[in-house]
């Protein structure tokens, strides 16, 4: 029966809340949607604690905790956690709140020339003789 009550209503007074409708229905840049409404994005290194309570404003951001971060303005409800080196692997760069740790083949022991290494890292060849090229973390011994 609502529907039918918007419906039989005058012209003036639905076509602002039709209007408002189909605007509602696509959030800004910058926004997303929690429970019919946008809200606007966390901060990268945050996460969204609560979201917020009335249209386009920001929700309620929570910084990460170590050991967790965000590269990006999101609409997460945790952080992702940091990644952890393998055995064969070595830091190239930390971990911080908006930046996941890098890691890359132990330099001089081990080796990987793929893109993302996921089969891990190979042992570098070791050569009895002259070496062309010394093994790198991308690049395997050369005899």
């Amino acid at each position: 029966s609502l529907q039918l009550t918007l419906s039989t209503s005058s012209n003036l007074s639905s076509e602002p809340s039709a209007a408002n409708r189909s605007r509602g229905s696509r959030c800004e840049p910058g926004e997303y949607r929690s429970a019919r409404r946008c809200c606007q994005l966390c901060p990268a290194g945050h996460y969204v604690r609560k979201p917020c309570s009335s249209p386009h404003t920001r929700s309620e951001c929570k910084a990460c905790y170590p050991g967790n971060y965000t590269g990006h303005a999101n609409s997460l409800r945790s952080c992702l956690l940091c990644t952890t080196c393998r055995e064969d692997q070595e830091e190239v760069s930390n971990c911080t709140s908006t930046q996941d740790r890098k890691c890359q083949c132990k330099t001089g022991e081990f080796y990987c020339d793929s893109e993302h290494c996921l089969e891990g890292c190979h042992p570098c060849t070791s050569c009895p003789g002259a070496t062309l090229h010394t093994c790198n973390a991308t690049r395997d011994t050369e005899c």
